[in-house]
């Protein structure tokens, strides 16, 4: 298990985090008009772009109002409700985790519930399937119960969601899980998925593989777990003397874990299927794929047996369910999840008792074949 520490903010998130410390100390009180996005992007030496969205993550987080042709203003805020302080008697974590499966996620639970019970602490679950909003109402309701701390799976979009830079603001108790939010000092226990990916690439390469892709779902491919395991894969490829165009790798999956209608997921995973078996039939000189979860790797090797060329493909990915039999199994990077999950609770009760910690957790990981 290592260590390691987050790089500097982004500037949007200081312009950001600057505005609402006025507005909280009154520099800017409620009704009072704030700079311009040009006044801002000047002030701070940024782009339009920059002081755009600095101001943009403050209207979804309710804290001002935008009117065109008459400028940026701030809200009148409704008292919010007191969180219940950390003391010994407050013994509920509170735990959002964006989705799970049987593959990933199930054994992420099952250490937070075990460490949690043998700390004497007691576990909320929200789950969120990929909404922000979702992500919102849960942090308001597990503060609501009077959680001392919350450990999080969050769901990533363009920005990052104001809840948690608030949480992280107020110094409240918070250990992210599985991916970081770089740039925001919040502790983060997860899998070092640019060395995991890169040992898959080389195994594809040793297997005698020359011509590899990366695959995954479409909403996914922005979340740093997703980014590292593709910049690993591409580094591999370099060390092999293969430089891959990622305009040919396959990031617009749907992946139906997504919990939509059962038919309407039955109908987006054969889509998936027939999608999948075309790229194959129109590029053959590709026979190794890295698939960057097990539910992807499943619809790969789906395709790849559909296909009548004759061509011998081969497909690795993370994780797999462990009570799963496959005629032909496939290799994969088992992440320690119930290590992640007690790792997580550890660091947050720290955290809970006032210790300081930031930076990246990694925990080991099996290779297995």
């Amino acid at each position: 298990m290592k260590q390691e520490y987050a790089p500097k903010r982004p500037f949007y998130l200081q312009i950001y985090q600057e505005l609402l410390a006025q507005i909280n100390q009154g520099t800017y009180p409620p009704g009072s008009k704030l700079p311009s996005e040009k006044e801002l992007a000047e002030a701070y030496n940024v782009s339009r772009i920059t002081s755009k969205k600095a101001m943009d993550t403050l209207a979804a987080d309710g804290v001002i109002s935008r009117t065109p042709g008459r400028g940026t203003f701030v809200l009148e805020r409704p008292e919010a409700p007191q969180t219940p302080p950390s003391v010994p008697g407050n013994r509920l974590i509170g735990v959002i985790m964006e989705k799970f499966s049987s593959s990933f996620g199930g054994g992420l639970i099952l250490g937070i519930e075990q460490e949690c019970a043998r700390r004497g602490y007691v576990m909320a679950l929200r789950c969120t399937y990929h909404s922000k909003k979702a992500e919102v109402t849960a942090i308001s309701q597990l503060l609501q119960l009077g959680a001392a701390g919350l450990i999080i799976m969050c769901v990533y979009d363009e920005t990052y969601n104001p809840s948690i830079l608030k949480l992280s603001l107020d110094n409240f108790p918070v250990v992210l899980v599985d991916r970081e939010m770089s740039g925001i000092p919040l502790p983060c226990v997860t899998t070092d998925n640019h060395n995991a990916a890169r040992r898959l690439t080389d195994f594809l390469f040793d297997q005698g593989h020359q011509r590899l892709t990366f695959v995954t779902a479409g909403h996914s491919f922005n979340t740093s777990t997703i980014k590292e395991r593709a910049q690993g894969f591409a580094e591999s490829c370099l060390e092999h003397g293969f430089l891959t165009d990622r305009g040919d790798w396959i990031t617009n999956l749907s992946n139906v874990d997504r919990i939509p209608a059962p038919k309407e997921a039955q109908q987006k995973a054969q889509a998936d299927r027939e999608a999948l078996k075309r790229y194959m039939e129109k590029h053959p000189q590709i026979t190794g794929y890295l698939a960057a979860s097990y539910d992807v790797g499943y619809l790969v090797q789906w395709a790849a047996r559909q296909c009548a060329d004759g061509i011998s493909r081969q497909v690795v990915c993370f994780d797999a369910p462990e009570d799963i039999f496959w005629p032909e199994p496939l290799v994969h990077i088992r992440q320690n999840q119930e290590e992640i999950g007690r790792t997580a609770v550890d660091q947050l009760l720290e955290r809970i008792q006032g210790k300081a910690l930031s930076g990246m957790t990694y925990i080991d990981y099996q290779f297995i074949k």
